[in-house]
């Protein structure tokens, strides 16, 4: 047909896989041709806007750009080094939820499933934050693996879920549905730090409060001006703060029914305290660690009238009834019951927002007041590996068992009087001077001494007359002298550290070692610890050798920091090195204290979890282990804590608190308690006379076997009791002292007090302790024979 009839055949053919033949004028085959031509456009520029807006889209998830259509869930603002180690806590609580409701019954019959103790537990995890959203989720899988968490039960992507923004814009908080979350977590306080860093004339915590009103016009504009109540029965947000920050009740976050909704945190206090008061309580920062761990034993809560216990395991059983009535008949096999919270001091006051004070009369808390009314709404804090205990209503007569233990002790020893009252129960322990190590300093301490001015107070409240505490950083003499006495509250005054008689050689006379300046510091109410500085760097050798050339003191305790101070700032370095630099102290500690009698209990803080298994101390071998503070971890259990349980963080605190009267964690030797060696009694037994023993302020949580910890054993479980077990007790020493095994404690010496005063008592003589509740105990056998445990 000539050449444009066979082209025109070859294009039907190629673009329509046919040819009609029917087409035979030019002006046909024309049209036809603009009409396919015009159909192949159309088609092929719809085929690319759906490609690039499908791959538009899939870059936004991958980049997090997305909103988040979730309700009722938990919410992280911000990123810092603890987050990640919050996120697998949060999914251990998770995970405990989940497995109760496994059983086949429970799956079938919805109205047998478990309720959630906290609305953590059964919500997913978003996180806001500006960094990489892909590598954020690999370092979250990653810690999932290494924790033993294989993504079942929360997995990243479904359950735990990453966008990208700005933690302090409301669009960006909007499109994480920041007004239908009900458990909000803040953690800005990485970029607090960055702020001050490049301006240090910001504000103390100027992210974190920018992030506060966002999220508050976020939550307020969503609703008219005020929550409503079906969101605001469960709603609580927790913020990580770097300083404290007074003002934060102006920002007026309360609901309309009145209880509280902010609870800020400033968590370096913590750690600082746990840091002090490890040094009178060795292992006590190994028992912290596990109670705030939700893998396993925990602390836990549930409202009183949504708990089942007593001999018939009825609902709500709590309620009405005395504190003191409870403590041994709750019948729960797999937990152990410590205390109850009062609902009122979860009421916001604009006014006072310190903790709610337990030791006053009808007071809650952790081993509250034993007369308290139990309210229907208050909350019992328990320890548990679930939040639903389990029951057993069988009878066991837990009671004739201890009152069979407490008769054999009383007739194996002379002189009348029961176990809770015999003298031979009575610890008198020979009063010594300690001498104590601080290596490090932290930046905050300069600008608040404050912070470190109480935990001295808590910790020169437990020592003898005649003690030092040492301070070794690489601030001058001159320098720390200028600092100590031009601080405001003028706390400290001058003075010189003379020796006494069990400090030096036996002759009196000091070995002709190198000397060590002696000047130093008193605290007013504290006459009797004298503070030292020595300018050095702990992690070097030749610089920390001469503390121990010289035979006026024998170092007992290390307290050993990742930080020193230059001129008045911290040395600035990342979490790597301050752990490089804590190990380098402890072998510089190990082999300056090899040729003493006595090796140095070390309380070490660190950032990397694999730390304390790397580090060699000085008494590693001698029967001596150290206490590690991973602060970190510390920080990321008590935030999942404070997120899950808010209401119960105030009595928590008290737990980690050294003042007075206040709840203490302690180990006591079985033998205190009648309890001789190769004895066999139940853990309920055992519940009975430490529940006499300490007039129902105290309660047996667990036992130590050698370096074994086993918390909330069953009350039937039967332990063979030997010289190797401990028992570790939760108590509250009455003010009196009536129920405390060391002699009464004297009246709370206080930062507060002693800045009102000036003192806080008289003069402690050489040789006596201002408080002995923190002295170790001593076994005393049959026989008169005693020996140091």
């Amino acid at each position: 047909q000539g050449f444009w009839s066979s082209s025109f055949m070859s294009f039907m053919v190629i673009l329509t896989g046919d040819y009609n033949s029917d087409l035979t004028h030019h002006d046909q085959r024309v049209v036809y041709m603009a009409m396919i031509l015009a159909g192949i456009t159309v088609v092929s520029v719809n085929v690319g806007l759906v490609t690039d807006s499908v791959n538009h889209y899939m870059k936004e998830i991958t980049a997090g750009s997305t909103s988040v259509v979730e309700s009722g869930h938990t919410l992280i603002l911000g990123w810092n080094e603890s987050t990640i180690r919050v996120i697998c806590q949060l999914a251990f609580l998770r995970r405990v939820f989940q497995v109760q409701n496994e059983v086949w019954h429970r799956r079938l019959f919805f109205w047998r499933r478990v309720l959630p103790s906290s609305p953590v537990s059964a919500a997913c995890i978003v996180i806001l934050n500006e960094n990489n959203k892909k590598r954020l989720e690999e370092d979250v899988a990653t810690a999932f693996y290494e924790r033993g968490l294989r993504g079942k039960r929360t997995k990243v992507g479904k359950d735990v879920v990453f966008r990208k923004g700005d933690p302090t814009r409301a669009l960006d908080l909007v499109r994480v549905a920041a007004h239908k979350a009900t458990s909000i977590l803040i953690c800005m306080n990485e970029q607090d730090s960055e702020e001050f860093r490049r301006f240090p004339s910001t504000a103390d915590n100027s992210a974190s409060i920018r992030c506060l009103l966002a999220l508050r016009q976020v939550i307020f504009s969503a609703y008219g001006g005020q929550m409503p109540k079906a969101h605001e029965a469960n709603l609580r947000i927790v913020v990580q703060f770097n300083h404290q920050c007074d003002f934060v009740n102006a920002m007026s976050y309360v609901s309309t029914t009145g209880r509280r909704v902010l609870y800020p945190r400033l968590m370096q206090k913590n750690i600082n305290a746990l840091l002090f008061h490890c040094s009178a309580r060795p292992g006590l920062s190994r028992i912290i660690m596990c109670l705030l761990d939700f893998q396993g034993e925990a602390i836990r809560t549930r409202r009183v009238d949504a708990v089942r216990a007593g001999p018939k395991g009825e609902l709500g059983w709590f309620a009405g009834k005395k504190v003191k009535d409870v403590l041994l008949e709750y019948h729960w096999s797999d937990a152990i019951l410590i205390g109850f919270d009062d609902s009122k001091l979860n009421v916001f006051d604009s006014e006072d927002d310190d903790d709610g004070n337990y030791n006053e009369p009808g007071s809650a808390g952790i081993m509250g007041d034993p007369d308290r009314i139990i309210q229907p709404d208050d909350a019992a804090i328990f320890i548990s590996k679930t939040s639903t205990p389990s029951l057993d209503l069988v009878e066991r007569g837990y009671a004739k068992e201890a009152a069979e233990i407490e008769a054999k002790f009383t007739q194996s020893v002379s002189g009348p009087g029961g176990l809770m009252m015999h003298k031979d129960l009575t610890i008198n322990i020979a009063d010594e001077p300690s001498h104590i190590l601080l290596l490090g300093w932290r930046e905050g301490w300069s600008n608040d001494l404050d912070l470190v001015t109480a935990r001295l107070i808590d910790i020169g409240r437990n020592l003898a007359g005649g003690s030092t505490l040492t301070m070794v950083n690489m601030m001058t003499h001159e320098a720390m002298d200028e600092l100590l006495l031009n601080d405001e509250s003028n706390l400290f005054e001058r003075t010189n550290w003379v020796p006494t008689s069990s400090d030096t050689s036996p002759q009196g006379q000091k070995s002709p070692k190198r000397a060590v300046n002696n000047n130093g510091w008193s605290l007013k109410g504290l006459p009797g610890v004298t503070l030292l500085s020595f300018t050095a760097d702990p992690t070097k050798f030749r610089e920390l050798r001469p503390l121990f050339e010289t035979a006026d003191r024998e170092y007992a305790t290390a307290i050993i920091l990742g930080t020193v101070a230059a001129g008045l700032t911290e040395v600035d370095a990342p979490a790597v090195t301050q752990d490089s630099r804590v190990l380098s102290t402890l072998l510089i500690l190990r082999e300056l204290s090899s040729q003493s009698e006595q090796p140095i209990h070390c309380i070490a803080e660190t950032r990397q979890h694999q730390t304390p298994s790397l580090a060699l101390s000085p008494g590693m071998g001698r029967g001596l282990q150290p206490d590690f503070i991973d602060t970190q971890e510390i920080i990321a259990r008590s935030l999942a804590m404070n997120v899950s349980y808010p209401q119960i963080q105030d009595a928590l605190t008290e737990l980690i608190d050294t003042n007075s009267f206040t709840p203490e964690i302690d180990f006591i030797n079985p033998r205190h308690i009648g309890l001789r060696r190769n004895t066999r009694a139940t853990f309920g037994a055992v519940q009975v006379l430490i529940y006499k023993r300490f007039k129902a302020r105290g309660v047996a949580i667990g036992y130590q076997q050698g370096n074994k910890l086993f918390f909330a054993p069953t009350q039937h479980h039967v332990v063979r009791w030997s010289k190797q077990h401990r028992i570790v007790i939760i108590c509250r020493i009455l003010e009196d002292g009536s129920n405390a095994f060391h002699r009464p404690p004297s009246p709370d010496i206080s930062l507060k007090s002693i800045s009102e005063d000036g003192r806080s008592g008289e003069p402690t003589p050489p040789g006596q302790r201002t408080d002995v509740r923190a002295q170790s105990l001593e076994e005393t056998d049959v026989n008169g024979q005693s020996s140091s445990i």
